[in-house]
């Protein structure tokens, strides 16, 4: 991926961010077919404890755990001097979970158009952004080519975050992917403003 691609690749993904806010949070349909998506994943995890147990993966563990993770690939990142892709998930992170928040607090609104329990808006979610945007910090920084197992554990985690923000009824589905939407814009451009942090085998 060359600086290019990658700033083309955050416009694209930050006019998908807006797309998914104008119609999933300011059109009717849209938030008629977000509680339909909702009510379909909340079934997909049992009451009880398993539900539980999700949500405080979600919620809470997978950050304190993910943030231990990249605090010492981080530490690694330093010696070896490998300054490019520790900006690049620097960056990641501390723009995502910044501009989650701003945007989410002080800048989209959600209108009331259908009977809903919980009007206010939640999009995006801080805790999948924080989740999110810190898995991207590993994967840039991690030394060498990843192993087989480090994309597929990424990927079950993100999967575990995004269904447990759901389940505990702490955000809609539409937050979660625009959440995800948000991450990847900003990676893009930390990428497309510092550089490619590697080439991959």
């Amino acid at each position: 991926m060359t600086r290019a691609v990658a700033g083309l690749t955050a416009v694209g993904l930050a006019f998908a961010f807006a797309a998914c806010y104008i119609v999933m949070v300011r059109t009717a349909p849209g938030q008629a077919a977000d509680v339909a998506a909702f009510r379909v994943l909340f079934g997909l995890v049992p009451g009880g404890w398993p539900a539980a147990l999700v949500s405080e993966f979600a919620r809470v563990a997978s950050i304190v755990v993910l943030a231990a993770v990249a605090v010492v690939i981080g530490m690694v990142a330093v010696g070896r001097r490998s300054w490019r892709p520790l900006v690049v998930a620097s960056l990641t992170v501390a723009g995502s979970v910044w501009l989650g928040r701003w945007l989410r607090d002080d800048v989209l609104e959600r209108p009331r158009l259908t009977a809903e329990a919980f009007p206010q808006n939640s999009m995006p979610s801080t805790h999948v952004v924080a989740a999110g945007a810190l898995v991207a910090a590993v994967l840039v920084m991690w030394p060498g080519d990843w192993p087989w197992w480090l994309p597929n554990t990424a990927g079950v985690v993100l999967l575990l975050v995004a269904l447990g923000n759901v389940v505990s009824q702490a955000h809609r589905p539409s937050d979660v992917a625009a959440s995800f939407l948000l991450v990847g814009a900003v990676a893009a451009a930390a990428v497309a403003v510092v550089g490619v942090p590697r080439t991959r085998r």
